[in-house]
């Protein structure tokens, strides 16, 4: 429940929402 942590869970979802960008374009570029 620190800032710390919420910090670090958004970290994680930024990378996760860019990968899943990044296969999503993929994929309709194929």
């Amino acid at each position: 429940g620190t800032v710390y942590d919420i910090l670090r869970k958004a970290e994680f979802f930024k990378e996760f929402r860019v990968s899943f960008d990044k296969k999503r374009k993929g994929n309709q570029e194929s």
